[in-house]
């Protein structure tokens, strides 16, 4: 399937774009490989031992338990690591690390697809990488849910973006179908479901017989709308309230708390991805030129939809396990928003789309999220939330104490939407896309930078 956004000629064929993605894959999958060989013994407790358990239990018996005893299979990564242990036992725990770094990496795949839908294909090989040259990725050796839900989610992203682009039966049914398995790859991944109810919104809204219906609107049926709309929030809240005792302590006690969580969160992961990033999806969203195609209304629809989705589900976790457990930061449940935030990216990089004004709002929400940012320098490493990694390099290596982080945060932010802005106005198409070219290159050797420096913490970690 090929998507209509590719608004520029290409020079990348399709032969030659599966060329690349495939030495890419393999590169990053054997830097992953290597670091997983280096990672000896599991470290999350309890979770990785209940999922090495009820694998076991799927490989001896082909039914989930524990111990012998019968159990639910917890994630349908049980079902996928399984095999690896019909070896020894330290065959199986070298084949279990394997598999998840294979798995994934494989992310790759559909993240490329979901950037075509707004770059052509150098583009998209590029918002991949970058996608698999992040911070999450130091999760692939762990024996979680992570190495699938990653691949699994930005499939079900591409999926409902395939939907509504190009809506047949078929592409609505594939795209329910993920998102009704979502929830057995990880829990969170529910989330997807909503994502979906509002892509299949978005598509009605856009119908020619409901514009028709729109245009014989009043003011007050507007008005009427706008409070039915509201009416539909808190019924729905109330709801999810009733289901989920997280849901209701942190909506109805932790407010201010639900807030604090949800942007420390979000903070770490602009944090882990230089800032550029949040800066350019920003503008991205906000771009015409974007929203030109019906491609491009797609993805802007399931970014904001997955953008908004996912951090209410951390900043609601993050508050009710404040009343539970401790005060984490939760970037570990925002990660699967980085395909869309790095696609998004490339489609401002690549063509001058996006206005200063744009630019400007993106810059602040940079800058807001980063100065309400909870560092945890001596916190090293940080699993919930790998993207502080950066921050704990510059402490140890720099000897940076947190105001010297913050101001260098201040500074990128600064470079970022000079950049940006630059390529924006910039009439020369050669020196923009050398200015691209430069953002880009910076962004994804930060990003790696934190990846390789997170995954040697957290194996110095097993070590110990």
């Amino acid at each position: 399937m090929t998507t209509g956004a590719a608004h520029e000629p290409g020079r990348v064929s399709p032969g030659l774009a599966r060329w690349l993605l495939g030495v890419a894959y393999l590169t990053l999958a054997s830097l992953y490989a290597w670091q997983a060989s280096q990672r000896v013994s599991p470290t999350i407790f309890s979770d990785e031992i209940e999922f090495t358990q009820i694998s076991r239990g799927i490989a001896e018996t082909g039914r989930p338990s524990r111990l012998g005893e019968p159990s639910g299979f917890g994630s349908l990564y049980t079902y996928l690591v399984a095999p690896a242990w019909w070896l020894d036992p330290t065959e199986a725990w070298e084949a279990a690390k394997l598999i998840g770094v294979l798995v994934m990496t494989s992310a790759l795949l559909p993240a490329y697809g979901l950037a075509r839908f707004v770059v052509s294909r150098a583009w998209a090989i590029a918002a991949a990488v970058g996608a698999v040259a992040a911070p999450p990725l130091a999760y692939a050796p762990y024996l979680l849910e992570e190495p699938l839900a990653y691949p699994f989610s930005t499939t079900a992203l591409w999926a409902i973006t395939a939907a509504i682009a190009w809506p047949t039966r078929g592409r609505i049914v594939l795209a329910g179908a993920l998102c009704l398995v979502a929830p057995f790859v990880r829990g969170e991944l529910a989330v997807l479901l909503p994502i979906f109810a509002a892509g299949l919104l978005a598509l009605l809204w856009q119908t020619e017989s409901f514009t028709r219906w729109r245009r014989s609107w009043t003011s007050g049926d507007w008005l009427g709308a706008a409070m039915l709309a509201v009416g539909a929030a808190v019924a729905i809240s109330a709801a999810a309230g009733h289901r989920s005792d997280a849901w209701y302590v942190a909506t109805g006690f932790f407010k201010q708390r639900t807030l604090e969580y949800g942007v420390w969160a979000l903070a770490a992961m602009t944090i882990g991805l230089a800032l550029l990033p949040v800066v350019a999806t920003v503008a991205a969203f906000a771009s015409r030129a974007v929203r030109a195609t019906a491609e491009g209304r797609a993805f802007v629809v399931v970014g904001i939809a997955a953008c908004g989705a996912f951090a209410t589900y951390a900043a609601v976790k993050g508050a009710f396990l404040s009343t539970q457990f401790g005060n984490l930061i939760l970037e570990r449940n925002v990660i699967y928003v980085v395909p869309v935030v790095v696609a998004a990216t490339a489609a401002v990089l690549a063509r001058p789309v996006a206005s200063v004004p744009a630019l400007g709002t993106g810059f602040l929400v940079a800058i807001l999220l980063v100065a309400n940012a909870e560092l945890r320098l001596d916190q090293y490493p940080y699993f919930e939330a790998p993207s502080l990694s950066v921050g704990h390099f510059a402490n140890r290596n720099l000897s940076w104490d947190a105001a010297d982080v913050e101001r260098a945060l201040v500074v990128t932010a600064l470079a970022s939407l000079a950049l940006l802005a630059a390529r924006s106005l910039v009439r020369s198409r050669s020196t923009g896309l050398a200015l691209a070219a430069v953002a880009a290159g910076a962004v994804l050797t930060d990003t790696a930078t934190t990846e390789i420096y997170t995954a040697r913490g957290l194996n110095t970690f097993a070590e110990r």
